[in-house]
């Protein structure tokens, strides 16, 4: 169940359905489903990976080579893949920092790994400027990535 006033948005090529806050906005494409704050501080990437790599790889390893493949970043830092706990799937969190070449803007970023076993890893990016305080988004975040469900993917035309 979402929170009053969220809706849930449906992927349905790539399998997976998610709840976004209010006057968050959402463009669901093939893949990856982009999600942008009401502010346009916050901007996120949301993907499945349905291939062996992600039935089978575990939530942290998952989530750090997700973080360590992000291209069009200066000085790259990744940290440590955390659990996220109260999940309905496995999943796990890394924290990163680097400066986006394309407009020299220092961000921070964030990527869950979300493991549906033997079906598919979901990967949720959030990307935030360093200049917006993480504290004004974290609950929403959170919640983003805990709303998250797997479903049947539709087959491509």
């Amino acid at each position: 169940m979402l929170p009053a006033g969220w809706k849930r948005v449906v992927n349905r090529r790539a399998g997976f359905n998610v709840g976004l806050p209010p006057g968050w906005r959402a463009r669901v494409a093939e893949r990856p489903t982009l999600v942008r704050s009401k502010d346009r501080a916050v901007a996120a990437s949301i993907s499945a990976d349905r291939t062996e790599v992600g039935r089978s790889l575990g939530p942290k390893t998952y989530a750090r080579r997700a973080a360590r493949a992000l291209e069009g970043y200066r000085r790259l830092r990744v940290g440590r893949a955390r659990r996220v706990r109260r999940t309905r799937y496995p999943t796990a969190d890394v924290r990163a920092s680097g400066v986006f070449e394309r407009t020299g803007l220092r961000q921070s970023i964030e990527v869950f790994s979300i493991h549906k076993r033997e079906t598919a890893t979901f990967t949720v990016i959030f990307f935030r400027s360093m200049r917006v305080p993480a504290r004004r988004y974290a609950a929403k975040v959170v919640a983003i990535v805990r709303s998250l469900r797997s479903q049947r993917p539709t087959p491509e035309p």
